[in-house]
């Protein structure tokens, strides 16, 4: 029987239970400057999982969830704890925890009291985190571009970094074996090909490299994962293949073996009984037979709702973290037979979000509507959810009623008046995709793929009334109402901002475009100014007081582009990639730099509640943060429209390079040389400069004028305007 849980309902019962145990305030991992994290509901897919025993622990966004087998087998949630970022990796030792939190480095959590789990130590790792194993008192982190760390765990809430090996490739999966890492580092290697790398670790404090394996028949071939049986060694490619390695030589692995044929990437395999389970990305769950342990032979594969990441054997189960498909479960007693015995939901992707009242209403692009109660900004938690037919892509929220855009369910109608019982009671379906929905005086503006804009009248939300509309080329991605005028951010490279009369719903009229160098995404209305977001081109500001004669203003251009945004008393949020940042529009002519956060994945919305700004983070959840900054209307000086940002050429260097660094806003500065530790190795610069470009030589010496050793360093910059960070590898 396939039994299907709502992981997110059992929290809610947990939560009335216990008034909220085991629900933690979110902890602040993220880089900022003047905007500060107050709560995060950081529920999201399944990147994560383990197996302890009779315990299950699977990430579900930055959420660990604490999952306990019952006497029927069934997958119950026990308690949950929030952590920075979201989850990459998990390994299990005793009652403790250690969790590779993506951008968050190493988080070491108590499960004691499984109900109750808490976070008690962490470490900073340079980059992000894959990937964590661990062997007596000691953590192994594959750490992305800073290859494999070592943190003595001895004293949990103490952990410290002792050792390192920084590679030149990507670090992604480990596994340890005696007195020996295995990683798998994509794209590595001096001719930059798939790369498996040995490395001793019998003194964790001294680590090296005995060894490496290159694929050398696919250059552009990623090793993804990797599992050790013995002297073999099998490794997991992009496009599916494997290769067997015979490591009984540390220093000379060599292949002897593996599976050509491949079907999807291989990300995370496990071996056990005999067999090889793998998490096949798109193909769900693959099983390959090793009674001939140099040939894994293909026997089963089962697909998964969504993307198969990480996998974990115990007895005869197979438990695969599916992204946005959940926590997936098969019985295996005959592997070749593999059987989906339960699924346990986890939230998909943040897409959208509409904040009414003290609620925010989440479009959850793989399971529907999810409600969050926000009255306590520090515990964001949810109260509600419906699933919903298609892929809910945004939401409005009107007198009572949810309004979904579905994709290709249309318009799904939810009353939500009472939202701990949501209930559909409506829906618009006749074909087409349905991408955008507005809401306002009674009226639904929903768009179609295509370009297709329809207009509703929903007196009675239980039968939307379609009353009028207008064909475009391309999609519209929001809209936002101005003076009987519809203006549409539309996904089209010549005409970005449609705008529409809309005064008489049966005969639409378009009256004005505006065209961007790239598509748009958003757009905002404060007064007379409209704001209008462009991916990679940043925000364009226009005058809208005659919405049927738009002129440009100016332009603010970011490094990290711009998704959403939201204009609200003479400030402008933007999501940006993965971070959100702030201006002063109070002079809409000469916006003024405010600050920025940085978030756990790719922020898509922002919207505000109370002043304070409730945002669409994707894998990471629903974040609300507070600006910090208060600007006095009309002050400050006007700044280039930059972040602060830093890169060094040449990288790597011998001895010397070239630091290029640009400072958003005139006032102190420093530019430090940090080594890999996080310690000083010299200051570059200590001095109030102007806004905009600046440069300086370091020479691969310290304070003292000492040269320094070959290895990887990382640039810091600190400005008024933020800080931004840059790794630099010198070879002497």
């Amino acid at each position: 029987m396939i039994h299907r849980m709502r992981l997110s309902l059992t929290c809610i019962a947990l939560a009335i239970l216990t008034g909220l145990a085991g629900v933690s305030p979110a902890q602040d991992a993220g880089e900022s400057e003047n905007l500060r994290l107050l709560g995060k509901w950081g529920h999201g897919s399944c990147w994560g999982v383990a197996v302890d025993g009779d315990r299950v622990l699977a990430g579900s966004g930055s959420v660990l969830e604490v999952c306990a087998i019952d006497p029927s087998q069934e997958l119950q949630v026990v308690g949950q704890v929030t952590l920075p970022s979201p989850i990459q990796g998990i390994a299990v030792a005793g009652d403790l925890v250690y969790v590779a939190s993506r951008d968050a480095g190493l988080r070491i959590v108590d499960i004691s009291t499984p109900a109750a789990p808490v976070e008690v130590g962490a470490a900073w790792v340079p980059d992000d985190v894959w990937d964590v194993a661990v062997a007596g008192d000691y953590a192994y982190v594959a750490a992305d571009g800073a290859g494999l760390r070592i943190i003595d765990v001895s004293n949990p809430a103490a952990p410290v970094e002792t050792g390192f090996v920084d590679t030149d490739g990507y670090a992604t999966k480990l596994k340890v074996s005696g007195d020996y890492v295995y990683l798998a580092d994509a794209y590595g290697g001096p001719s930059h090909l798939a790369t498996m790398r040995i490395f001793d670790v019998s003194d964790p404090a001294a680590p090296y490299e005995t060894g490496i394996y290159q694929l050398p028949d696919h250059s552009y071939t990623y090793a993804w994962c990797l599992d050790v049986v013995g002297d073999l060694v099998y490794v997991g490619y992009e496009h599916g293949y494997i290769r067997v390695v015979d490591v009984s030589d540390p220093a000379a692995p060599s292949a002897v073996g593996g599976f050509d044929e491949g079907l999807d990437n291989i990300y995370d395999m496990k071996i056990a009984g005999g067999y090889l389970y793998a998490a096949y990305s798109w193909r769900g769950l693959g099983v390959f037979d090793l009674a001939n342990p140099l040939y894994p032979l293909p026997v089963a594969v089962l697909d998964t709702p969504e993307d198969a990441r990480r996998i974990d054997v115990a007895g005869n189960r197979t438990f695969i973290a599916d992204q946005e498909g959940g926590l997936q479960v098969f019985d295996v007693s005959d592997p070749t037979t593999p059987v989906l015995e339960q699924a346990l939901a986890t939230p998909g992707n943040t897409h959208d979000l509409c904040v009414e009242g003290h609620m925010v209403y989440v479009a959850d692009e793989m399971f529907g509507l999810r409600i969050l109660d926000l009255r306590r900004r520090d515990l964001p938690h949810e109260v509600g959810s419906i699933q919903l037919a298609g892929n809910p892509v945004t939401v409005d929220v009107m007198d009572g009623y949810a309004y979904v855009s579905a994709a290709s369910a249309g318009l799904r109608v939810v009353d939500v008046r009472d939202p701990t019982a949501p209930v559909e009671v409506g829906w618009w379906d006749m074909g087409g995709s349905f991408e955008s929905v507005l809401a306002q005086d009674g009226l639904v503006y929903a768009t179609e793929w295509g370009g297709l804009l329809r207009i509703f009248d929903v007196t009675d939300p239980t039968l939307p009334d379609l009353v009028g509309g207008f064909t475009s080329t391309f999609y519209v991605r929001h809209m936002a109402l101005k003076d009987g005028y519809l203006l549409c951010a539309q996904r089209n490279t010549y005409n970005s901002l449609w705008v529409l009369n809309v005064s008489n719903p049966a005969a639409v009229g378009s009256v004005a475009t505006h065209n961007l160098d790239g598509y748009s995404w958003d757009i905002a209305v404060l007064g007379d100014t409209a704001y209008l977001s462009a991916g990679g081109t940043g925000v364009h500001i226009l005058d809208v007081t005659d919405p049927t004669a738009i002129s440009f203003i100016t332009t603010y251009d970011p490094s990290d582009g711009a998704n959403g945004l939201v204009a609200h008393d003479d400030h402008l949020y933007v999501a940006g990639g993965g971070r959100v940042w702030m201006l002063d529009v109070s002079n809409p002519a000469v916006p003024v730099w405010g600050g920025w956060y940085d978030v756990g994945d790719v922020c898509w919305e922002i919207q505000i509640l109370d002043g304070e700004l409730v945002v669409a983070d994707h894998d990471d959840g629903v974040l609300v943060l507070r600006n910090e900054l208060r600007l006095p209307s009309g002050t400050g000086d006007p700044v280039p429209a930059l972040f602060p940002a830093v890169a060094c050429r040449p990288n790597p260097c011998n001895p010397a390079t070239t630091i290029n660094f640009k400072v958003p806003l005139a006032g102190r500065v420093r530019l430090d040389v940090l080594d890999a530790r996080g310690r000083r190795v010299a200051r570059l610069v200590d001095s109030s400069l102007a806004a905009g470009p600046a440069s300086v030589v370091w020479r691969g010496r310290d304070d003292e004028g000492r040269g320094v050793s070959s290895g990887v360093y990382f640039v810091r910059l600190r400005t008024a305007g933020g800080n931004a960070r840059e790794k630099v590898v010198l070879l002497r």
